[in-house]
């Protein structure tokens, strides 16, 4: 089962950020575009986990919270690559995100599960091997996106799995904050 942890943005929100991926799409020239119903900022990639340790992951899960709070979805970005762009907008949840990723990583690896070794840099992907177009920069663009706001109350664990050809992300368990 390959598996992540993430905060997906309530339904409103997401339904904005919907917009912004469509205001995104006209600035490119090509691009694999996130499906909306995909969108999330992921705390913790498991990569492929045995089912029998699934319930680990939620004791993980469980074993931390902050509590809800704000995060705001704004500037744009990118993770540079041979076949085009990765774009991201980057998420700003504070210091409440930035513990809350911390803690599960803490939870996780003393269940030993094996973590990127990598610094966290909350995001959105939007699009990846992407191309802007002709005479677009990335601060253009940027500009002309709204930020996004929300509540983060929940983390969910999914399973990333491709039905009938389509990535498609699957929540298993989730736990409120």
């Amino acid at each position: 089962m390959r598996l992540f942890i993430a905060l997906p943005p309530p339904e409103e929100e997401r339904a904005a950020l919907e917009r912004e991926l469509a205001r995104l799409r006209r600035a490119c020239r090509k691009g694999g575009f996130s499906r909306g119903e995909n969108l999330h900022i992921t705390l913790a990639f498991l990569g492929e986990v045995p089912e029998d340790r699934v319930d680990a992951v939620h004791a993980a899960m469980d074993g931390c919270g902050t509590g809800p709070f704000p995060v705001t979805i704004g500037d744009l970005g990118r993770f540079r690559g041979r076949e085009g762009d990765t774009l991201i907008l980057r998420a700003d949840g504070g210091e409440p995100l930035t513990a809350l990723q911390a803690d599960l990583s803490d939870e996780l690896r003393s269940r030993d599960f094996a973590l990127e070794d990598r610094a966290f840099r909350p995001h959105l992907t939007m699009a990846r091997r992407a191309a802007l177009r002709e005479g677009e920069t990335l601060a253009a663009v940027s500009a002309r996106l709204e930020p996004v706001r929300f509540t983060a109350d929940r983390m969910i664990l999914y399973l990333s799995h491709r039905p009938d050809g389509v990535l498609t992300y699957s929540p298993l368990y989730t736990k409120m904050l």
